[in-house]
């Protein structure tokens, strides 16, 4: 028997337990918040319920409608639901209503605490009643929504600077870090807290960020890569950084000094918990101790939350790793409450504080049920052994996922290919120079649109020419196995990213790069082998979207202004570009050549078609012997780039990784392993008396006397058990008083979590029809109530409400 439950009964004179006794006092007031709660000897308390999660819980209270002289309170249907009734004990909308319990030792806890929003009347010929339903006051942690950024300036990240901006509130957006430097936080420590920075952030002032309208055009599928490990200020927000932001910002005390409706945990608390502990070694893993696991941080989803409230933004970062979060009611006493506090008065006043816990980690408890009688020999019912009226168990391992797979964004790799003319050239097109101008009324829909103005690629086959007046077309595809690999790739168009890996001088990102060579003795097209003398191209041109090549965009391809340069021959000192002669009519080449035929070579970053993947093995824990599989989508946060060895930015002959994010990734998918590997538990446990040993998220591992163990992994003796955890608690003081826990090992199975909610929300209708009856009850004359007496429960437990005996 959990000895430890304070509303255990009390052993008699000869040390026996009862196993009958008096229910516990259940008392409501209305408190106003600053002095002393008021009792409300007229209102009866039904029913309470919670639910793991945002959840602020939910209560049900009748009118006990008693036409004594001596009785307080409104008399009639009339009276309770008028609102020109002023008599004293009226429930009035938004009011604030306590519920308290008495320990058998004689002290008061708070069980509920929470504001009237629903009211229910019921009116007839002979019975009238009055239900009312209260939300629990951590309801207001959902009144206000987040409409606004706390961002930081560019030209300070590290120096508090911050200002609420009308932006949508985005963790990582695409991938992409937002949050302000380690040890640059915002608000006063312990409950400080990091703040967003501007993505693109790179340490230059905007003017320099301008680009002149004859540069690169800037595609709209240009991704920076991530700056969180390139020197750059802004982080990628982690899980223990979204939680402080939310927190100790959306859930700052009030400014007049008062308390917060619900108080935060502690910032530290929230670091050393909110991390993945990846395993050391999967037969001796144990959440508990340090030395069985590597601490790695959970990096957050790309994550928009404009208009959401706090409580469910972190319900839904945290649930998928194994974590969970409740609002949990404690009792101050008055010599804990500070002047500050509310309720400075005498007596105790409740306090709800959010709670975040490693599922892992939460307490554990047991059930109690004495031995089973048998035939052979009698064994009569022991109340200090039974606790359990009656339990539904289950267990379902269909939803066990004991192979996490995440998949990260494909491949990215920054490279140099040589490119080759998209049309065929002619020795005729200089007689008639003016048709490939773009002023031409026919040059929009005419053959000549992308004569001398296209050089492609040609990675899918669409057709390319040779750089000589020639009628030949190839279809042949160039290899792109130096730059993927062989065999990892499929011949398909690939639409080019302008931003490259390349850095400048100030730490900003380059822009595709194109350049021109009259030498190169490479084929093409081709990935470059490295030969030739090369200029750069400065502008009069645009990269293409849907495959990779280019497309010159000035109004005459005869007069390319392509810049000036101090190197090569002449012809790539000049700083105009003759195209037409130079495939025409093309000069014979030589240093001082004026039209030679040249070469392109575009230096972009494209994908590949093998993603970033983290697939750690199945665990010796997991329930079942042969992998599951589940598929997790991360392509938002997690990239691996990499400049192959002939991008002209590359000095080695290697490809150089520029960003990993594979350890990111076993972090995440072994947290999301750790939490899924056990399958689903269920249990519905009636216990046919009132307690608040069982907290949620309570960890029950066994039933006692029965030597019934709920350990739902298979770890072994070395690994920390995973048991089914209190996911949602109701007292029901509708006919006699019970507790009904719902226990579940529930992981990210959200269909059933539907399922669950859906009987949850009928067992709370049922509440509400008791209510009704129990209104037609004590809404008649008294010469005409019935009075109830004791009830047997299962187990032999039988209970006296002294309330409804008064009835």
């Amino acid at each position: 028997m959990p000895v430890s439950d304070p509303f255990i009964p009390q052993p008699d004179q000869n040390g026996q337990t009862p196993s009958c006794r008096p229910c516990i006092p259940i008392k409501v007031y209305q408190w106003d918040g600053e002095s002393d709660p008021v009792e409300f000897p007229n209102v009866r308390c039904l029913s309470i319920q919670q639910t793991l999660g945002p959840d602020p819980g939910m209560a049900v209270f009748r009118y006990v409608f008693d036409q004594r002289p001596s009785s307080p309170g409104p008399y009639y249907v009339e009276q309770a639901l008028s609102t020109n009734y002023n008599g004293p004990y009226v429930i009035t909308p938004a009011m604030r209503l306590l519920v308290s319990a008495t320990q058998p030792d004689g002290t008061l806890v708070y069980i509920f605490d929470g504001i009237v929003l629903e009211f229910d009347g019921m009116i007839g010929g002979e019975t009238e009643g009055v239900t009312f339903e209260a939300q629990g006051i951590a309801l207001h942690a959902f009144d206000d929504k987040v409409q606004d950024v706390l961002q930081r300036d560019c030209d300070a990240p590290t120096t508090v600077s911050d200002v609420k901006v009308q932006k949508v509130p985005q963790f990582n957006p695409r991938g992409k870090p937002n949050r302000c430097p380690d040890d640059a936080n915002s608000g006063t420590p312990p409950n400080d807290y990091p703040v967003f920075l501007d993505p693109t952030l790179i340490g230059q002032s905007e003017d320099e960020q301008d680009i002149e309208d004859d540069s690169p055009d800037q595609s709209d599928d240009a991704d920076p890569p991530d700056q969180s490990e390139t020197g750059a200020p802004q982080q990628l927000w982690r899980l223990h950084d979204a939680a402080r932001y939310l927190l100790f910002r959306h859930n700052a005390p009030p400014d007049d000094g008062s308390a917060p409706y619900v108080q935060n945990p502690k910032g530290e608390d929230l670091d050393a918990l909110l991390i993945s502990r990846e395993p050391i070694n999967d037969d001796s893993f144990d959440p508990g101790d340090s030395s069985t696991y590597n601490a790695k941080a959970i990096i957050v989803p790309d994550t928009p939350f404009l208009g959401m409230a706090w409580p469910t933004l972190i319900d839904k970062l945290i649930e998928p790793y194994g974590f969970a979060c409740w609002f949990a009611l404690s009792t101050r006493n008055p010599d804990q409450n500070s002047e500050s506090d509310s309720g400075g008065g005498s007596a105790p006043t409740p306090q709800t504080d959010f709670k975040i816990q490693l599922k892992q980690l939460a307490p554990t408890k047991q059930l109690a049920l004495q031995q089973r009688r048998t035939f052979k020999q009698y064994s009569p019912f022991e109340a200090s052994t039974t606790n359990l009226g009656e339990a539904q168990l289950g267990r379902d391992l269909r939803p066990v996922r004991n192979k996490i797979i995440v998949m990260g964004g494909l491949k990215e790799y920054e490279c140099s290919l040589v490119l080759a003319p998209a049309w065929q050239s002619s020795a005729d097109d200089l007689d008639n120079l003016s048709s490939f101008l773009s002023t031409d009324v026919a040059f929009a829909t005419g053959e000549t649109y992308n004569a001398y103005r296209t050089w492609i690629f040609d990675e899918a086959g669409d057709g390319h020419y040779p750089n000589a007046v020639s009628s030949d077309r190839s279809n042949t595809v160039p290899s792109l196995d130096a730059v993927f690999g062989k065999g990892n790739y499929v011949k398909s168009h690939r639409p080019p990213i302008g931003q490259l890996f390349q850095k400048d001088i100030a730490g900003k990102a380059l822009q595709y790069r194109l350049s021109m060579s009259d030498d190169y003795p490479g084929p093409y097209p081709a990935v470059w082998d490295g030969s030739g003398t090369w200029r750069h191209v400065n502008g009069g041109f645009r990269m293409l979207r849907d495959r990779i090549g280019i497309r010159v965009t000035i109004n005459n391809p005869n007069a390319w202004s392509v810049g000036t340069a101090n190197q090569g021959s002449d012809f790539l000192k000049s700083s105009v570009v003759k195209i037409i002669d130079c495939f025409a009519n093309p000069s014979t080449p030589g240093p001082t050549a004026a039209n030679p035929n040249f070469f392109l070579r575009l230096t972009c970053v494209i994908k590949g078609d093998q993603c970033i993947v983290s697939m750690p093995p199945r665990a010796v824990s997991s329930a079942l012997n042969y992998d599951v599989e589940e598929i997790v989508d991360a392509r938002d946060r997690f990239h691996y780039q990499e400049r192959s060895a002939n991008s002209e930015f590359n000095t080695t002959d290697k490809a150089v990784v520029i960003r990993d994010d594979t350890s990111k990734m076993d972090a995440e998918s072994k947290a999301r392993r750790n939490d899924l590997e056990a399958g689903v538990f269920d249990a519905e446990i009636h216990i046919p008396r009132f307690t608040t040993y069982y907290d949620l998220c309570d960890r029950i591992d066994q039933i006692e006397g029965r030597d019934l163990y709920l350990r739902t992994d298979n770890g072994g003796p070395r690994s920390a058990p995973v048991y089914p955890i209190v996911i949602a608690r109701r007292w029901d003081f509708t006919n006699g008083q019970h507790t009904f826990l719902t226990l579940s090992d529930r992981g990210m199975h959200h269909g059933r979590q539907s399922g669950r909610a859906e009987r949850l929300k009928r067992k709370a209708n049922t509440i509400k029809r008791t209510a009704k009856e129990a209104a037609d009850l004590v809404g008649r004359h008294p010469s005409e109530r019935k009075h109830v007496g004791s009830t047997s429960l299962k187990g032999g437990l039988s209970t006296t409400d002294p309330d409804r005996m008064r009835s």
